[in-house]
């Protein structure tokens, strides 16, 4: 799952449902990236995860659906992994546990959870 463009922002459940229909339709992965974002700015409203253009990701936010790919893939925590050098170490641990958030409260999202 990505996010929608900034424009776009009240979109979120829409990309989410569109994509969690697409695994589920392709029994494939629901990887919750759009969510971590979310789950980021609850914590940080404040952080930078939209790029200059209002759809691409900054560093940060590119960082936080990795996270979110390698977590949601390898069933591992993304806490305390490294970070890029381009996300400051508090922006790191903040998006850490975002992703985790994100895929704690959507590993069991499927076709009951989406309308």
């Amino acid at each position: 799952m990505v996010w929608p463009e900034l424009s776009r922002f009240s979109y979120f459940d829409r990309v989410r449902d569109s994509y969690a229909l697409a695994a589920r339709d392709a029994s494939g992965w629901f990887l919750p990236a759009g969510e971590t974002w979310r789950a980021a700015w609850r914590h940080t409203p404040s952080l930078a995860l939209y790029g200059g253009d209002g759809f691409h990701p900054t560093a940060a936010g590119t960082y936080a659906a990795a996270l979110t790919i390698f977590g949601g893939l390898s069933g591992r925590s993304p806490v305390g992994l490294p970070a890029p050098a381009t996300v400051d170490a508090m922006t790191a641990e903040r998006l850490q546990q975002a992703a985790l958030e994100a895929l704690e409260n959507y590993s069991d999202y499927g076709p009951a959870d989406v309308p």
